[in-house]
């Protein structure tokens, strides 16, 4: 009986860990047919990126493995088995993170053509 008083905790956590982690398809949209998605990792309250972040996505036979890059970004391959599957995410958060937050990345701006002037800033008066 004691042995159950100590499981059961450890159960609750274990379990009430999966709760939070993203699945693929909260993440990859019906829109997205192929290719790759490009994804964001942030700490959360702060939404500061975590950067040399392991995660990683398996289910069956298919498994995907990315270490975020300085911006804290890293792409997933856009595929109907993973679609079909439908893996949980796992973060390897690094000690002393507690919450995080995975999301698109945001579009790079678009390059300027050479000769192009800045935008006018507004007169003052």
């Amino acid at each position: 009986m004691r042995s159950l008083r100590v499981l059961l905790p450890l159960a609750f956590v274990a379990l009430g860990g999966c709760a939070l982690r993203p699945r693929y398809t909260e993440l990859v949209t019906p829109q997205l047919t192929a290719g790759q998605v490009k994804l964001v990792l942030l700490q959360e309250p702060e939404r500061a990126p975590l950067v040399g972040v392991r995660v990683e996505m398996s289910e069956g036979k298919s498994r995907y493995a990315a270490v975020t890059a300085a911006d804290g970004t890293f792409t997933l391959p856009v595929t109907k088995a993973y679609r079909d599957e439908n893996p949980i995410l796992v973060v390897a958060l690094p000690p002393g993170v507690a919450g995080y937050r995975v999301e698109l990345a945001p579009e790079p701006p678009p390059p300027s053509t050479p000769g192009e002037a800045p935008p006018a800033e507004p007169m003052k008066m």
